[in-house]
């Protein structure tokens, strides 16, 4: 009972490590959901609050819809359009509209006066709430306004903590991509080798100088990465493998 308290409490803690103290090796094998687990301890450590992916609080209930129209010209607004209309024909039938020019040689504006005009300007409606709805909606109204606030404002902090935490996932997914773009590059650079193993027949030592050689660049980038344990993670790694090779090939 005590061993096995003990290594559940091991397990905890080892689950607790951050991303950046894992080796390379330790890093190629995570799966999708261990990768989750390094996001949360990483954002842990540096204060960030732990948020689902979806928005989970129920949003408040609607107010209904008002049930008055208004129209509006020029800024007044008028409960028919019929009304709108007959201020915006009053304005462009009974009034002389002028054009203002300025003479820059006496430095005074100038007005003359236009024959003919037209503008297309527009009547706006919008719905408002009549004194009745207000009435019957009571204290109703007040309250469910304070609730959608609230509920805007808890939105708005859920979307910022998620932006923080996608900031932090988008982080590791890129060092572990990298990582395993590196890994595929070894692996296919190990298969290589097994072309110039056979044309050195079985040589291992010349058949590696040559693969080095043609190889140098791609090498080079492998031998950047460093593990906790080794100098040289990849490039060893690739040593390795292509000793595997040699040796399956002797068998």
């Amino acid at each position: 009972m005590v061993q096995e308290w003990y290594n559940r409490a091991v397990s905890r803690k080892e689950n607790m490590k951050r991303f950046d103290e894992l080796g390379i090796n330790e890093i190629l094998e995570l799966n999708e959901e261990q990768l989750g687990q390094y996001v949360r301890v990483e954002c842990m450590n540096e204060g960030i609050p732990l948020v689902s992916s979806y928005f989970e609080i129920k949003e408040p209930e609607q107010l209904p819809n008002p049930n008055t129209p208004m129209y509006s010209f020029k800024g007044m607004w008028f409960k028919t359009i019929e009304e709108a209309n007959s201020l915006k024909d009053f304005m462009f039938n009974n009034c002389s509209v002028y054009d203002k020019s300025y003479r820059s040689e006496q430095s005074v504006s100038d007005f003359k006066k236009q024959e003919s005009f037209s503008y297309n300007f527009q009547i706006e409606s919008e719905m408002f709430y009549s004194d009745d709805q207000l009435k019957s909606l009571g204290d109703k109204k007040s309250i469910l306004d304070k609730q959608l606030k609230e509920y805007e404002a808890a939105k708005r902090q859920w979307e910022n903590d998620k932006s923080s935490m996608d900031d932090v996932r988008k982080s590791i997914l890129s060092k572990y991509n990298e990582f395993c773009s590196l890994d595929y590059q070894m692996s296919s650079l190990a298969q290589n080798f097994r072309i110039y193993l056979e044309t050195a027949q079985g040589d291992f030592e010349t058949a590696y100088k040559f693969f080095e050689t043609a190889n140098k660049d791609n090498i080079q980038k492998l031998e950047c990465y460093t593990d906790d344990l080794t100098d040289t993670y990849f490039i060893d790694k690739l040593k390795t493998t292509c000793f595997d090779i040699k040796l399956v090939e002797k068998l």
